[in-house]
């Protein structure tokens, strides 16, 4: 665990009020050989911290991040970190192992955050159990669809709930004006209804072109 600056203080004021450098130590919390070398080094542990964030050894990139790397990126924002490398290795014969591929995907990681195309805002739904049903009709009667000479009353209802996905479609010979809440009766409805579906009778007049007509309805 790392030593902070707090613990630093505490050693160096035992240390001026006459202890002994291991019950400093102790009371700081950490042993008497750290105390030992903290005395040596008397720097607090957040002004070292950006000596070691100093790079520790050359970049494997260079000369080709800027060149190469990067119009890729640009041109392809999505392509993938193995496919980049692929490429180098192609173009470099020698220079390009596989063991830089994790600092390859850090670094384009970071292009892609600080650099890279926007990203799509995306408001995703929330659906709370029992909230919301949505119904969807198929009305393609004016086709004036036949089967061995007799008409075919192509209408269908479609009911399903949001939040499960529970479907439920009734027999295409019942009326619209049958498609009102308690005509389903297989579960989740077997012992209840939903108290308020989209108005099919209501929906069929406003709408005469053939198609889908979807409503969304939502219970109280």
């Amino acid at each position: 665990m790392p030593i902070t600056d707090r613990q630093v203080r505490r050693d160096i004021e035992q240390r001026r009020l006459g202890g002994t450098q291991a019950v400093a130590a102790a009371k700081a919390g950490f042993s008497e050989r750290t105390a030992r070398r903290l005395e040596g080094n008397p720097v607090l542990p957040r002004q070292r911290v950006g000596n070691r964030r100093k790079r520790t050894r050359a970049d494997p990139f260079a000369g080709v991040w800027t060149e190469e790397i990067v119009p890729l990126l640009q041109a392809a924002p999505h392509l993938r970190s193995t496919t980049i490398l692929e490429e180098l290795q192609r173009q470099h014969p020698g220079r390009f192992d596989d063991g830089v591929l994790r600092s390859l995907q850090r670094r384009i990681a970071h292009w892609r955050a600080t650099e890279g195309p926007e990203r799509e805002l995306i408001f995703r739904q929330e659906h709370p159990p029992g909230e919301q049903a949505l119904s969807d009709f198929t009305d393609a009667s004016s086709l004036a669809l036949t089967i061995n000479g007799m008409p075919l009353p192509h209408l269908l209802y479609h009911f399903w709930l949001a939040f499960s996905g529970w479907k439920c479609v009734p027999d295409p010979a019942m009326t619209v004006a049958a498609h009102r809440p308690g005509w389903c009766t297989t579960p989740p409805f077997s012992s209840s209804t939903p108290r308020a579906i989209a108005a099919a009778p209501r929906l069929r007049q406003r709408s005469r072109r053939p198609g889908n007509c979807r409503r969304t309805a939502s219970p109280p």
